[in-house]
């Protein structure tokens, strides 16, 4: 499995790392879905039911100024977690681009999930990224410590270095947080642009390809599922109708690519 992708977004300097992969079997990921179509779907893209792998594809954007990274894989986590054995690489990765914990000074987290948070902090309880502000959702951030006990006492280790948001809102110049709901309440994705150049990182409003396909398949473990459904609609919507590059999370990576109008309906066009 490929790593590192480097690509660039106007003046920015931008890599998708991998922090590996971890699986959700296709009950869960497409929880509605209609079981003879599903199966179909399924053989057609030669995949097991009882276990969907997904990448986890993080994002580091350097814009001059700042350097960025976009959500924080599974960390230590990943030992805990059956589904997540094959996850956790994200610092090993950096290191082999040439990135130290300490050069990330912006750390962005889109949701609560622990695909997202794990590498916030080590096991020890210790910020993986010292000299780094946390970004949260507020909303995200009291949802996860109020319903959440593993969450809770992760999210605690990094309080001392969080800035919450309210609303949507320019994080650093470059970057804005925008109110994406449903998957978690507080759920965001992220403008990024760059010299007229824009790329929309939409993390977890689709859980893989089949959700461009079938937009009304929720996945299992979401907070709201017909507020996923509205949300991902209107993103997917105005991608294709504005042709804006996407990043998604758990898509092949590098994650990165084109939601484009077929035949039958939308389709991703990735950039490999």
């Amino acid at each position: 499995m490929k790593k590192i992708y480097p690509f660039k977004l106007g003046k920015f300097e931008c890599m998708v790392v991998s922090d590996g992969e971890a699986f959700v079997p296709a009950n869960m990921l497409f929880a509605n879905a209609p079981g003879d179509i599903l199966k179909q779907r399924l053989s057609d893209y030669n995949l097991k039911p009882e276990k969907i792998f997904g990448p986890l594809n993080c994002l580091v954007v350097n814009t001059r100024d700042h350097s960025v990274l976009i959500d924080t894989g599974l960390g230590h986590l990943a030992k805990l977690i059956p589904n997540g054995k094959k996850g956790g690489k994200l610092l090993r990765n950096l290191k082999a681009a040439g990135i130290k914990p300490e050069d990330i000074d912006t750390v962005i987290v889109t949701h609560y999930h622990s695909d997202h948070i794990g590498g916030i902090s080590d096991k020890k309880g210790k910020p993986t990224f010292p000299g780094a502000k946390y970004f949260f959702m507020r909303s995200e951030w009291d949802f996860a410590v109020d319903q959440h006990e593993m969450i809770k006492a992760k999210l605690l280790t990094i309080q001392d270095q969080v800035e919450f948001l309210e609303e949507d809102a320019e994080i650093i110049p470059g970057i804005k947080a925008m109110a994406a709901p449903g998957h978690t309440p507080g759920h965001m994705m992220l403008s990024i642009y760059s010299e007229e150049k824009e790329m929309l990182y939409i993390s977890d409003v689709i859980g893989h390809t089949l959700h461009i396909e079938f937009p009304d398949w929720c996945m299992s473990h979401e907070y709201d599922p017909k507020q996923a459904i509205r949300t991902r609609r209107t993103i997917l919507e105005k991608s294709v109708k504005e042709k804006i590059l996407i990043h998604a999370f758990h898509q092949d990576f590098p994650g990165l690519g084109y939601v484009v109008q077929g035949e039958n309906g939308w389709t991703w066009q990735s950039v490999e």
